[in-house]
């Protein structure tokens, strides 16, 4: 079996020491968390030197935490968080479901979301790198009905979602 660890859980912590400690206590990969201080500026250089770490202590990046935001990213922002998904070897990619709530959202957010979607899906399945998206607070998968329709809306196979459970108060 294995299991992995994303980065976010120790994101005070200089990445190079995340890496090294979620390695010497087991852990079989992680998720890099797309922020500071842990993807610098996020250039070809980070990434590499990041999947360099993780070949360093035999922990490879399985996955990218983005905050790319289907249906509120542009196109631009969209192929750099691509191209260091890529750069750090990940396997997949985490993109935000948009910036409305299922019980809130308007149509057009909907389209928009499910459309950027689609094409995150298919620009990253060139890079042979999946796209999923979570449940969280202020996106369209919010909800378990909200994930359900827009994978479904989507529909496409390199594209799914990564369920995380909380509790309903929101967290500060």
């Amino acid at each position: 079996m294995e299991i992995g660890v994303c980065s976010i859980s120790a994101r005070d912590w200089n990445i190079d020491d995340v890496i090294a400690i979620a390695s010497s206590v087991g852990f079989s990969f992680i998720e890099i968390w797309g922020k500071e201080p842990h993807v610098g500026d996020r250039t070809r250089a980070d990434a590499e030197r990041l999947a360099g770490l993780g070949d360093q202590y035999s922990l490879p990046t399985r996955g990218y935490g983005s905050y790319l935001r289907a249906g509120a990213t542009s196109a631009s922002e969209i192929t750099r968080e691509l191209e260091f998904a890529s750069h750090l070897g990940a396997d997949y990619i985490r993109v935000w479901a948009g910036e409305q709530e299922y019980e809130e959202y308007t149509q057009d957010h909907w389209d928009a979301v499910v459309a950027d979607l689609r094409m995150i899906a298919e620009k990253a399945a060139q890079r042979d790198i999946d796209v999923t998206v979570e449940r969280h607070f202020g996106t369209l998968t919010n909800r378990q009905e909200g994930a359900r329709q827009l994978l479904a809306d989507v529909d496409h196979p390199n594209c799914g979602l990564n369920w995380q459970t909380y509790c309903e108060q929101h967290p500060d």
